[in-house]
């Protein structure tokens, strides 16, 4: 799972006020591979990449669909066909973050005395195999 950087993002202050219509606006989805350690504190996608398309996209190792936590608390299933609910659940034009705020630090996680690197995106197979 990963935020949505509309909304989830370094020092982001964002309230429901400024959500708007919640029922409408995505606060977490899946995410696409390589994966954020836990706890990370950017763990955010960009919400206009496409899905399944790299390592900062959100949707999921089932590529046909992506669950998503609403900020009205629901959890709805989006299939990876309807592209024009998904840019609507993104958010309003006026949350999208200036660039400076979503930047990823350069250096790696470091998870005892090994760096953390994360693993190459793979082609999702047959989910049936």
């Amino acid at each position: 799972m990963a935020g949505n950087s509309w909304i989830l993002h370094r020092n982001s202050s964002v309230n429901f006020e400024k959500i708007g219509d919640s029922a409408h606006t995505m606060l977490i989805a899946d995410a696409s591979e390589p994966y954020e350690v836990f706890g990370s504190t950017t763990n955010w996608r960009d919400p206009e990449l496409a899905r399944n398309t790299g390592p900062q996209s959100f949707g999921n190792c089932f590529p046909g669909e992506t669950f998503v936590l609403l900020a009205d608390g629901r959890v709805i299933q989006v299939p990876l066909v309807e592209n024009e609910r998904w840019k609507l659940l993104r958010g309003r034009e006026e949350l999208r973050p200036d660039p400076l705020a979503t930047q990823r630090p350069d250096t790696p996680w470091e998870l005892g005395d090994r760096p953390y690197v994360p693993r190459p995106r793979q082609q999702s197979g047959n989910r049936n195999r």
